[in-house]
C-alpha cells in the first residue's frame, strides 16, 4: 500500500494543481454573475446598490464560482462528469457561450 501511494502521490500532486488552477480561473471568470429572477431569466447586471435588482433575485445555483469552496466543488463536479452539462448551460445563458465553452471545454478536456 505504501508503494502504491508513493507511485501515486506525483499524480496527486498535480491534479491538486490543476483543480486549485480552474479553481482560480473560474472564478476570476464568473464570480458573482449567475443569477436568476423569479420566471428563471438570467439577471445581467447584478448591482448590489440597486434594491429593485436585489429584491428580483430568486436563485444562486448551487454549483457557482463565487467563492472558493464553492468554485473548487464546481470544478470537482466537472472534472468527475457527475452533472457538469447544468452548470455549462447556466453560465452559457448568462456570460455567453464562447467565454463559458472555452473554459468547461478546457476542464473536461484537460481534467
Amino acid at each position: 500500500m505504501q508503494s502504491t501511494l508513493a507511485k501515486i502521490s506525483s499524480f496527486a500532486v498535480i491534479l491538486s494543481l490543476f483543480i486549485f488552477t480552474f479553481t482560480i480561473l473560474g472564478m476570476e471568470l464568473f464570480a458573482n454573475t449567475i443569477r436568476f429572477d423569479f420566471d428563471n431569466n438570467p439577471i445581467e447586471f447584478y448591482d448590489n446598490d440597486n434594491p429593485e435588482k436585489v429584491s428580483s433575485i430568486r436563485s444562486v445555483p448551487d454549483s457557482n464560482f463565487d467563492t472558493f469552496l464553492n468554485a473548487f466543488i464546481s470544478v470537482f463536479i466537472v472534472i468527475a462528469n457527475d452533472g457538469w452539462s447544468t452548470i455549462y448551460f447556466d453560465y452559457s445563458r448568462v456570460v455567453g457561450n464562447q467565454k463559458s465553452t472555452l473554459f468547461f471545454i478546457g476542464l473536461v478536456v484537460l481534467g
